[in-house]
């Protein structure tokens, strides 16, 4: 039998990962399903969110229904890692190094290798709001607990302890890396941020607020850790830090380290020149690496930077710098011009989220600017997959797969900047885009879709309203969660 996808599928569109291959689609699971390792009778009562490695397993967080099912128990973890949909862990069971239960679940991360890693927050006895959140993994054998809100932060000093262990958490699943915030007893105020890693098998510290930054002059230290830390799948970290000390000012005092040559070292500082932009103008403050994406399993960032110098003004000073080529490199500034546009049509705002790919391609998502352009067609998404710079998909263009006339849109009124979710690319080079559409025939029942960008061609994947298989013979109603 066949079903029609309606608010169904904007779960699937919003929150889904899909894997970047062409081999039809595969049911995971339906609400209304009974519930892998649940007592008879329990069934999905909703597929919150899932996550895709690129082994094609799937792991899924979702919501309980049935007999003997209340607010204690009605939410877990599955995945079919081993090859069939399996329970992972449930709410109410007790959560591994702490003497309490589990009660809320993250998106939970899976590796290419089956290892699986979550932030979860705790009830029972003790519990409160300062110590309810932490991390988990299976990496390294059966559940344990990483790190707790409230537990000793290791290569601190006595007493200091983690303030907020899961808010910084990155993963590729496997091995996990995350930047927290401290509360030390004596009042420290040096000791207000860190990053930790698994990586070796037990938390170790990476860097501590405070602690000399490698690669630059004697007296310089970090003042300020950004929480948001990358790992990639080689087990190298990146992190963003601010600087004080000799010398130091708003001109200079931002940077990027990464230890993916063996030890830790200055990637980039502000201050320094910026490549491929003309003599004078330097890197200014807020680097941003975009995304786990953005760190390769060979230890290249793509990343977001500021400029300053001359001729450069609001205009043009943000732009997008990548390593794939093996040496950092301009992707793409504010100011140029966009191509697969009009020459007068420039990127507006160049420096939003990049991903990085193992062969070194890269994507991002801008906005534009120029004669002719609004709110129905100022965004697009742009990657040098091809080898060189090219649009892929642009707001107000014709969607692929639709009827004539059906274009990328937000539709008015809405409060989204871009029609497009985030895209997400692999490591052959394939894009998935996702967005939102208007025009003839156009409504609440078929205005979201998945596109595929493969070989220079962009093809329709999925959209709401379409008929879907989910099972010879079988007709459900209710909501499911799919893997293309």
């Amino acid at each position: 039998m066949y079903r029609t996808f309606l608010a169904l599928t904007m779960m699937l569109c919003v929150d889904l990962p899909v894997q970047l291959a062409m081999g039809g689609i595969t049911t995971i699971a339906l609400s209304g399903d009974p519930a892998p390792g649940t007592a008879s009778g329990v069934t999905f009562s909703e597929i919150n969110s899932a996550k895709l490695n690129n082994a094609g397993r799937v792991v899924l967080s979702a919501d309980l229904i049935g007999p003997g099912i209340d607010s204690t128990n009605d939410k877990g973890i599955w995945s079919d890692r081993s090859g069939s949909l399996e329970l992972v862990v449930s709410k109410g069971t007790a959560a591994p190094g702490t003497s309490v239960d589990f009660s809320l679940f993250s998106v939970p991360y899976l590796s290419d290798t089956g290892k699986m890693t979550f932030s979860a927050q705790v009830s029972g006895p003790g519990v409160d709001f300062s110590n309810d959140d932490g991390i988990w993994t299976d990496a390294f054998g059966s559940l344990q607990l990483v790190a707790r809100d409230r537990d000793p932060a290791p290569g601190t000093e006595s007493g200091v302890l983690f303030e907020d262990s899961s808010g910084g958490l990155q993963t590729t699943g496997e091995k996990t890396v995350f930047g927290a915030p401290l509360t030390d007893p004596l009042g420290n105020p040096s000791l207000d941020t860190g990053i930790w890693s698994n990586r070796s098998g037990s938390v170790e510290l990476i860097a501590l607020n405070g602690d000399p930054a490698p690669d630059t002059a004697a007296g310089i230290v970090f003042a300020v850790i950004s929480q948001r830390t990358f790992i990639n799948t080689t087990d190298q970290i990146a992190f963003i830090g601010r600087l004080a000390g000799p010398g130091v000012d708003d001109t200079n005092d931002h940077g990027i380290w990464s230890d993916r040559s063996g030890s830790m070292e200055l990637i980039v500082r502000s201050g320094e020149p910026a490549p491929g932009t003309s003599v004078g103008v330097n890197f200014t403050q807020s680097f941003s690496p975009s995304s786990i994406s953005g760190f390769n399993s060979l230890g290249q960032l793509a990343f977001g930077g500021g400029l300053a110098g001359p001729g450069v003004g609001p205009t043009n000073d943000q732009g997008i710098w990548s390593e794939g080529s093996g040496v950092l490199q301009l992707v793409a500034r504010e100011g140029d011009q966009a191509p697969g546009t009009s020459v007068d049509f420039r990127f507006d705002v160049a420096n939003f989220e990049a991903m990085l790919n193992a062969l070194g391609h890269t994507m991002f998502h801008a906005a534009l600017t120029g004669p002719g352009i609004n709110d129905a067609n100022d965004r697009g998404i742009w990657s040098d997959v091809s080898g060189s710079l090219e649009l892929i998909a642009r707001e107000g263009e014709q969607a692929p797969g639709t009827a004539p006339g059906i274009v990328f849109g937000k539709g008015p009124p809405s409060i989204n900047s871009s029609p497009f979710g985030v895209p997400f690319m692999n490591d052959k080079g394939q894009i998935v885009v996702r967005s939102t559409l208007i025009g003839p025939g156009v409504d609440t029942n078929n205005d979201y879709g998945i596109w595929l960008y493969n070989d220079g061609q962009l093809e329709l994947i999925v959209r709401k309203g379409d008929s879907l298989e989910v099972s010879p013979g079988e007709n459900k109603n209710n909501q499911c969660t799919v893997v293309i």
